[in-house]
This record gives structure tokens, C-alpha cells and sequence, in this order.
């Protein structure tokens, strides 16, 4: 039987409890806005960090993305903010929280819906 793949090392960029530089994100009012429902640190019943993920703020990157399907909803999103959980070593987890602003209410229910029908 072969060994699972080695988990990939990631420092915390300013999200918790560490010595990391703060995030250079969370200077854009809605960014901190969006950091501010994501899921940090203190929320860890095991101790850890959240550290912001590579492609985190990009709207390149997709958020419904299931099954290769395109999401119409995914042209009304304004910003995202996209985390993960690190243990105490600072490993990967698999844990992930993503917190996406839509352009109106209508769209943010459609998103929901897409993602309902799938």
C-alpha cells in the first residue's frame, strides 16, 4: 500500500494567532468585511490557524465549481475570500471556508440555487 501524499507546509498570512506580517488583503474595506464571517483561528477547538489561500481574493478562480459545471452566477460575484485550516505545525488540514459578496440579494439566492440543483 502506498503512503498518502505528504501535506504541503503553509506559514499563516496574518489570519490568528501569529508572527506572520498582517494580511496585506485586509486593507480593502471589503476584504475585511469578508474576513469577518470566515472562519479564524479562535473558532479552532483544537488550536491551528487559517491562513488565506494562494488565489483566496481572486475572481479568476471559481467558487461553484462541481463537476466541471458552469455557474451563471458566478459572473454577479464582487469579491471572495477564500481560507484554510492549518494544524499547530502549520499543515494543510483539508478544511476550507470561502465567503463570496454577490451584486444584489437576487443573486446571492441564485448562486444558492444553482449549487442546490447540482
Amino acid at each position: 500500500m502506498a503512503a498518502p501524499p505528504a501535506r504541503r507546509r503553509h506559514g499563516p498570512q496574518g489570519l490568528g494567532p501569529s508572527a506572520s506580517p498582517p494580511d496585506p488583503t485586509l486593507s480593502d474595506p471589503t476584504q475585511a468585511a469578508l474576513a469577518s464571517v470566515t472562519v479564524v483561528a479562535r473558532d479552532l477547538a483544537g488550536g491551528g490557524s487559517v491562513a488565506l489561500v494562494a488565489d483566496g481574493t481572486s475572481l479568476t478562480a471559481t467558487s461553484l465549481n462541481y463537476c466541471s459545471a458552469s455557474y451563471p452566477s458566478e459572473a454577479a460575484r464582487q469579491a471572495r475570500r477564500r481560507v484554510e485550516v492549518l494544524d499547530s505545525a502549520g499543515l494543510r488540514v483539508g478544511i476550507t471556508n470561502e465567503v463570496v459578496l454577490y451584486a444584489t440579494p437576487a443573486d446571492a439566492h441564485a448562486a444558492l440555487a444553482e449549487r442546490r440543483d447540482t
